[in-house]
């Protein structure tokens, strides 16, 4: 398990990336709920996503 934090979030959205994306779709991904709550609070484009 990888645990990723706020700011790579934000360079995945941003950017996308292909590893983050296939670790995504091989549940190898955790984060926590404050990051979750930094995303929401943050200027995203589309809050739904979390």
């Amino acid at each position: 398990m990888i645990l990723v934090d706020t700011s790579v979030w934000i360079d995945f959205l941003r950017y996308d990336n292909d590893k983050l994306r296939q670790l995504l779709i091989n549940n190898k991904i955790v984060t926590h709920q404050l990051v979750i709550g930094e995303l929401a609070c943050g200027n995203i484009k589309n809050r739904l996503v979390f």
